[in-house]
């Protein structure tokens, strides 16, 4: 049996341990491999731990309680029986220490990840709409707009400014009317003039985008004075959208949903509707030239 004062060195003789052992290695280790250097000397730290619990502790506590003198007359069973309680009453309490250790830590740690999922987030959205410009070429636009599609849907927080982001895309690729140096002006036959994804594949892609979209975001759509000549719209379900005064000549609208849609001096001349495509409740197909 240790004594009071064993316990105690014995005790102190742990920490020191425990603390030279943690230096050595965040020395051989050094800064490289310091999750290493954390997991090792927490493994260590916890085996001295529970080695004293199991063999010194309850000694030294039974000790210092009871004083020398009163030790001196217990029993083997009984001195036997305390260090037991004691010992119990250690690993309880380490179980507890360690179930609101564990649960502090799934906190900490879903913070951290979640910090770490908005900061990518916003660095992916900076590199996104960086690359909307179209200086790093064509690709790149169209990756950024699948890119900005991803974080939409992933990211309620950045519906909006998504969907705003492509829509000024839109209006800025496909104006109508068409810029004096546009070579499909406004007066183009509609059967010499290629579709917008030959002739903006970028504008295209992201009307698509926006009809995939549109269902979860709450603003309205603003692309009115667009140029979506022979357009595809089809299937896509547009929640709310202004296409105010915009040109849809030949445009594919078979399946699309247009119920809450602003058709205002809209051009629907030679578009292609079926059974299944909603227009807004009063809607004058004959006068926007829908057949």
């Amino acid at each position: 049996m240790l004594s009071h004062l064993a316990a105690r060195r014995v005790l102190w003789a742990l920490v020191l341990l425990s603390i030279v052992l943690t230096v050595t290695l965040s020395w051989m280790f050094k800064p490289d491999a310091a999750p290493i250097v954390t997991v090792v000397a927490a493994s260590i730290l916890v085996l001295l731990l529970l080695a004293g619990v199991l063999f010194v502790f309850p000694s030294y506590f039974v000790v210092r309680d009871l004083g020398d003198d009163r030790r001196g007359s217990m029993s083997p069973a009984d001195f036997a029986k305390a260090k037991n309680d004691v010992r119990t009453a250690l690993l309880q309490a380490i179980q507890s220490g360690a179930i609101v250790l564990l649960l502090v830590g799934a906190y900490f740690t879903w913070q951290e990840n979640q910090a770490t999922k908005e900061k990518n987030l916003a660095e992916e959205f900076s590199q996104s709409v960086e690359n909307l410009t179209g200086k790093e070429g064509p690709g790149a636009q169209l990756a950024a707009i699948y890119a900005l599609e991803k974080i939409a849907v992933s990211s309620d927080r950045d519906r909006e400014p998504v969907i705003d982001i492509l829509s000024n895309l839109i209006r800025d690729e496909a104006p109508w009317p068409p810029p004096e140096y546009s070579q499909y002006k406004a007066g183009t036959m509609l059967k010499e003039l290629p579709s917008l994804r030959e002739r903006s594949i970028e504008a295209q892609t992201a009307l698509t985008v926006l009809g995939r979209l549109a269902p979860g975001g709450s603003n309205v759509i603003q692309l009115s004075q667009v140029d979506l000549r022979k357009s595809d719209l089809s299937t896509l379900k547009f929640k709310r959208i202004d296409l105010t005064g915009s040109n849809l000549q030949g445009a594919n609208l078979n399946n699309t949903g247009l119920k809450q849609a602003t058709l205002d001096k809209v051009n629907l001349q030679g578009a292609e509707t079926n059974d299944q495509t909603e227009f807004p409740a009063g809607f004058d197909r004959n006068a926007a030239g829908v057949g």
